[in-house]
């Protein structure tokens, strides 16, 4: 999202209730698998992040995916494997 501005966010929920459409999930992205303490914790930030955007808009319901351990390079592989993948070296 380019604009995460207070007023921007209720420009965007205003504009959608005048059109009639409910905003009724937010989906978002990180990795809370990643072995950088520094990494997850920004993950962390960001979804708490939006989970405030999503309150903004009042979107009450959020699609998480919460990571994978990326020992599975090729997605597609990933898929092929059913979305298993051996786990990170410890």
């Amino acid at each position: 999202m380019d604009n995460e501005t207070p007023e921007y966010l209720e420009y965007l929920r205003n504009y959608s209730n005048d059109k009639g459409i409910e905003l009724i999930c937010l989906s978002i992205h990180q990795d809370f698998v990643d072995p950088d303490p520094d990494e997850r914790d920004r993950n962390v930030q960001h979804t708490i992040k939006c989970i405030k955007i999503a309150n903004s808009l009042g979107i009450k319901y959020i699609r998480l995916n919460s990571g994978r351990w990326n020992t599975t390079k090729s997605f597609d592989d990933l898929m092929a494997n059913r979305g298993i993948e051996p786990i990170l070296p410890v």
